[in-house]
């Protein structure tokens, strides 16, 4: 039985051929095989990479951290909590994170937007990150109509925000769902991706104000495309 040659083996074999000219066609013919053997041996050029998901099934943040902002709460000592909820709204309940996020200490005018901070930290090669999370939020009171702050979403990439939705106002008893997505351009280097969920108004153990839910984070990394020169 003859014997299995590696990648690079069977690649040597195909530049001998063509030094020794047994190809009439020379290169033209050559180059789609040379090409075939670099992307099936590995050696073509970087490819999409998922770098994280977060889905809370297994009750962990796996490689994510998550923390309050200076003047922020998750909503007192039941929160954050791994919970059953419908953030993508499917019918089909599934673990997510749940928290009361908002303001310690009402402070309207100094960095009103408090709250949590999901955080994931990697080196990264130039190129592009895609950014996904949904964001359910519910509210229940037994004395408002309403309240004004269901919640502000951001993506933020090494301190800047590069994904923002405003939830704005949220009904007594309503149901509010965001698929918060953003795209991001990054250079070769450490990087630190932040999912942050804010409000403007406090959030105290016993306060009624909006439940964030968060399911089914993900981030993707593609390669940087070479520009045509």
């Amino acid at each position: 039985m003859p014997k299995k040659q590696s990648c690079r083996s069977r690649l040597s074999f195909v530049g001998v051929n063509e030094s020794q000219g047994k190809f009439v066609w020379g290169r033209t013919l050559l180059l789609p095989v040379v090409i075939g053997y670099l992307l099936f041996c590995g050696w073509g050029p970087a490819q999409a990479e998922v770098l994280a998901t977060l889905d809370f099934e297994s009750n962990s943040l796996m490689s994510w951290t998550v923390f309050t902002t200076p003047n922020g709460t998750f909503g007192g000592d039941e929160f954050p909590a791994f919970v059953q909820c419908d953030a993508g709204g499917t019918g089909h309940p599934s673990k997510c994170l749940r928290m009361k996020v908002g303001q310690i200490h009402f402070s309207p005018d100094q960095n009103p937007q408090q709250g949590c901070v999901l955080e994931f930290q990697r080196e990264l090669a130039a190129g592009r990150l895609h950014l996904s999370a949904r964001i359910m939020v519910t509210y229940d009171s037994s004395q408002d109509k309403r309240n004004l702050a269901a919640g502000l979403l951001e993506w933020v990439v090494d301190g800047h925000t590069v994904g923002l939705h405003d939830l704005g106002p949220i009904e007594n008893g309503a149901v509010a769902r965001y698929h918060l997505l953003a795209d991001h351009a990054v250079e070769a280097g450490f990087h630190t991706i932040q999912l942050r969920i804010s409000r403007p108004f406090t959030s105290a153990i016993a306060q009624q104000a909006p439940v964030q839910f968060v399911d089914d984070l993900m981030i993707d990394w593609s390669p940087q495309r070479e520009e045509s020169r």
